[in-house]
């Protein structure tokens, strides 16, 4: 250790600039993956949401840089939130802010790790222009997801259901008429479940940033695991992993 401490300290002294930013993320890096090297944390994974695991193939390489193991504990998304917020386990993979108002004790790492595009999707190919078109439509959405709560004032009539195989159906029973939910995600699940005949209108509705919390027992880890994500956002890392995870979900070769 002491060897590569002088290695990059002497590096520092003739390097330019841009090759000091990499030799310091390296020691940071370094030093802090012996700090950490036998910590092991446990998040809250949220069951039947495919976009989940996006944010767990981030993070298990993310935090690889700490030296930290990742271990993923599947739930449903309201006793998920509950189970991070009580501190039974370390935090959530992937949220959107809005979980803050109710959760003051789980801590946003504040690098954006994914997103999310919230698209309706509906038994016609329409495009899509407003949520009040569908303000006569019967609205399904899975209980505890936060970004499907927030917009029931928008529909006359919703329904909540436990997982999105419930949700998606619901809808190809023609039960319930349309939901809004992640577009990859949704995408890999119709086909996981070979239901045809719902489709993703476009343009998207939104777009949501998704972020990882943990709980405030881990408030001192925050900063570094963001530094690590901030490094990996500046050198492409972070999107390479995105785009190699969005190829496993649409390709069905992840696993659960």
């Amino acid at each position: 250790m002491s060897f590569q401490l002088n290695y990059c300290a002497i590096a520092i002294q003739r390097l330019p600039n841009m090759k000091i930013l990499t030799c310091t993320a390296f020691l940071f890096f370094f030093v802090n993956s012996i700090a950490y090297s036998h910590q092991r944390l446990v998040l809250a994974k949220i069951e039947s949401l495919s976009d989940q695991y996006i944010g767990q193939f981030i993070l298990t390489e993310a935090y690889k840089h700490l030296g930290i193991n990742l271990t993923f504990k599947t739930m449903p998304a309201l006793r998920a939130l509950e189970s991070s917020r009580s501190g039974e386990v370390d935090g959530e993979i992937q949220r959107i802010p809005v979980i803050e108002k109710s959760a003051p004790n789980l801590i946003r790492v504040p690098t954006s790790i994914n997103h999310v595009d919230l698209s309706v999707f509906f038994t016609k190919q329409i495009p899509f222009r407003s949520l009040m078109d569908f303000r006569k439509y019967s609205f399904v959405y899975v209980r505890g997801v936060m970004i499907y709560e927030t917009l029931l004032e928008h529909f006359n009539s919703s329904y909540p259901v436990s997982t999105d195989d419930e949700m998606w159906t619901l809808i190809n029973l023609r039960r319930m008429d349309f939901a809004l939910a992640g577009r990859v995600s949704s995408l890999h699940k119709l086909k996981h479940l070979g239901i045809e005949g719902i489709y993703a209108l476009a343009p998207p509705y939104k777009t949501f940033p998704l972020y990882h919390y943990l709980h405030e027992k881990h408030r001192d880890l925050v900063p570094k695991i963001n530094m690590v994500l901030q490094t990996m956002a500046r050198n492409g890392e972070l999107a390479r992993l995105r785009e190699q995870a969005v190829r496993h979900l649409l390709s069905g070769v992840h696993h659960k």
